[in-house]
């Protein structure tokens, strides 16, 4: 058997549910100054959805407005998953605000007064909805199997409004002369598909079938959660700043790279739970992060001033985050490469720096350097690049006092003998500073070829 239970409207649920002297109140949810939801106390004052906030303050001084935000359902809703998983792991919790589990007829009472909802038990999950949306709250609806063609005819046709049945539609069918979802079932699918439209596709599985009559096995949602208790209620805000900073230690270990987007925090005053929850900014992995927003969760509680017994802060869902990783991994990997061929070898390469690729004479246009050559490093390279061995010095000896002095040798002999200011042919050029030894001219050189040696 199947129990399904309806926690709509979940905001207003939740109110009553954390402060149990709402209830009883004309409570109503407001978007943009108008009537969203409404309990039956406020519904009795003259208060429908839809109607603008000031008319509903006109028609019912009482009238409470409760505002609810978007983490805080979500953190509700998946509070009750948590606590309903651990009487029956076969549950469907995928609509937010009504929920199937498969539990006896015993449990879903009990279910329907401990949580004050509405509950219905049948055979199939559709019967059972249309069981609970006819039940009232704190009470359970048990069908029993074969009573299925019964519970429809007798089923007025305003609780189909909650399976998809509009309330322009609705009334249309009451101009047919339709009171009860047993006429309407009597139609053919074809007929509904004509006069309705797309609520027929809505309305199908809980007027003709196919009906489901299992649950999937659901895993509870992830969380990760540390509490501390103290001896006696803290009131002061120094203790409980540190209490925050050790939690948020906890929960920084226990992700352990990963993070989360919403935060949790419980506070236990005499025996009752008053929670806030806020989402991040940005996904929360590092202690000073969640300690930050617990601490803005802990003022939003207002639990401070009364004496807090326990603290908990909860991480639901932690899960790694992507990264955008690099666009030139090639050009990364090459450059890793080179500096580890260095790194281990630093005489292993030498590179070509070309000074003036159009220049007439060699000398001007390329040289030689080692690259990544530090600091330490620069005489050593000044040495290598800028002063000649002694077997050049030798064969330039030989050159200039041989007895046969050819025209390239006395060419050759100019040029070394020329100033630093004048070419071979005595023109004047601009000296080059990345000419020089030291090879600190690498702004100077236009492209670079690696020769391994």
């Amino acid at each position: 058997m199947i129990a399904a239970l309806v926690l709509e409207p979940l905001e207003l649920w939740w109110a009553q549910r954390n402060s149990p002297e709402l209830r009883g109140l004309p409570l109503v949810t407001s978007e943009q100054n108008r009537v969203i939801h409404a309990t039956p106390e406020a519904r009795r004052e003259g208060v429908v959805p839809g109607m603008a906030l000031s008319g509903a303050r006109l028609r019912c001084q009482a009238l409470r407005v409760v505002e609810v935000s978007e983490a805080e359902l979500q953190a509700a809703w998946e509070s009750v998953l948590n606590e309903l998983h651990g009487l029956s792991p076969f549950l469907d919790g995928s609509r937010r605000g009504r929920l199937l589990l498969r539990v006896s007829a015993a449990e879903a009472r009990m279910v329907a007064e401990s949580y004050r909802v509405r509950v219905g038990h049948a055979t199939t999950c559709e019967i059972a909805e249309l069981a609970a949306l006819s039940a009232r709250a704190g009470s359970c609806r048990v069908l029993p199997e074969g009573s299925e063609t019964h519970f429809l005819a007798k089923l007025p046709l305003r609780f189909l409004k909650g399976v998809g049945l509009s309330g322009y539609s609705l009334q249309r069918l009451g101009w047919l002369g339709l009171t009860s979802a047993g006429e309407l079932a009597s139609w053919r699918p074809g007929q509904l598909r004509a006069f309705l439209g797309g609520e027929a596709r809505l309305l199908g599985p809980y007027l003709h079938g196919p009906r489901r009559e299992r649950l999937p096995l659901a895993q509870p949602p992830r969380a990760l959660k540390r509490q501390i208790r103290f001896e006696e209620p803290v009131f002061e805000p120094g203790p409980l700043e540190a209490a925050v900073e050790r939690l948020a230690g906890a929960l920084e270990e226990a992700l352990a790279g990963r993070a989360s987007g919403r935060l949790t925090l419980s506070a236990e005053v005499t025996g009752v739970q008053m929670r806030a929850t806020r989402f991040a900014k940005k996904p929360l992995r590092a202690r000073r992060e969640i300690a930050l927003l617990a601490g803005l969760a802990l003022a939003d509680t207002g639990a401070a001033p009364v004496g807090i017994e326990a603290l908990s802060l909860e991480l639901p869902e932690p899960a790694l985050v992507a990264r955008q990783g690099s666009l030139w991994l090639a050009r990364e990997r090459r450059e890793a490469a080179w500096e580890e061929l260095l790194g281990r070898f630093p005489r292993a390469a030498v590179e070509v720096e070309w000074l003036d690729p159009y220049a007439e004479s060699s000398d001007l246009a390329w040289r030689w350097r080692r690259p990544a050559v530090g600091e330490e490093h620069a005489d050593e390279q000044e040495r290598w690049q800028g002063e000649p061995t002694e077997q050049e010095r030798t064969e330039r000896g030989r050159w200039q006092d041989g007895p046969s002095e050819r025209e390239s040798d006395r060419n050759e002999r100019a040029l070394t003998r020329d100033p630093p200011g004048l070419d071979a042919k005595g023109v004047k050029r601009e000296a080059n500073p990345a000419t020089g030894s030291g090879g600190r001219g690498e702004g100077q050189a236009r492209t670079r070829e690696l020769v391994l040696r």
